[in-house]
């Protein structure tokens, strides 16, 4: 099931991860109001991305040809990558502001916020997932280096049983498996894949899934 490749990949990302560095990253960065950030440097998206896993979001563009425009910077990182990458020290606190923390977010941020830095610590790659349906794409290398294999829902309990089976077959139409990231109050986190297989040793089982 969906859950037992999820095991498998976070073993294989763990293993492709890069060593993290413990210096905060002090390039060019737009804070905007809404938490969100624009990072405006190569160096310090390479570093985002290649030493931490956390690739944004391009949101500039660039003339290809004629006819055709490519992504290019700056990055967006959402509101909970920002308060990863300042709770890490990957990037300095906004100028003047509180610093960032999870307690600062909104309550659908700090649920992603929440699977966001749970697969990130297991050496995953996450993007978004908006144009399949999700919320997150799953990759256990980087997303230039192999397809996501996962669309990743992130649910509060409890969850509707024909839920998952929509999202099954979603995922199916576009070659993919669907997986859940059920958030708890405190924030522990439990993965299941579509089929209510769960991954072992984790605080939910699928009675949680609400018939």
């Amino acid at each position: 099931g969906a859950g037992h490749g999820l095991a498998h990949m976070a073993t294989e990302a763990a293993s492709a991860a890069a060593p993290r560095s413990t210096e905060p990253d002090t390039d060019i960065v737009q804070w905007n109001d809404d938490g969100t950030a624009l990072v405006w440097d190569t160096s310090a998206v390479r570093r985002l991305r290649s030493e931490h896993r956390v690739c944004g979001h391009t949101v500039g563009w660039t003339k290809m040809t004629s006819n055709k425009h490519g992504s290019a910077l700056p990055v967006l990182l959402r509101d909970f990558e920002v308060v990863l990458c300042v709770e890490r020290g990957w990037l300095a606190s906004a100028p003047g502001t509180p610093r960032a923390c999870a307690d600062s977010l909104d309550a659908s941020s700090k649920t992603l916020y929440y699977a966001f830095r749970s697969l990130n610590d297991q050496g995953f790659y996450v993007t978004t997932g908006a144009d399949f349906g999700s919320d997150f794409l799953v990759y256990a290398n980087d997303p230039v280096r192999c397809h996501a294999s996962y669309m990743l829902s992130v649910v509060t309990p409890p969850v509707h049983f024909l839920d998952p089976i929509l999202f099954s077959r979603l995922a199916k139409s576009v070659v993919k498996s669907h997986a859940y990231c059920v958030v708890g109050p405190e924030g522990e986190v439990a993965f299941y894949g579509s089929d209510f297989g769960p991954l072992p040793a984790l605080p939910y089982s699928p009675a949680d899934f609400k018939s």
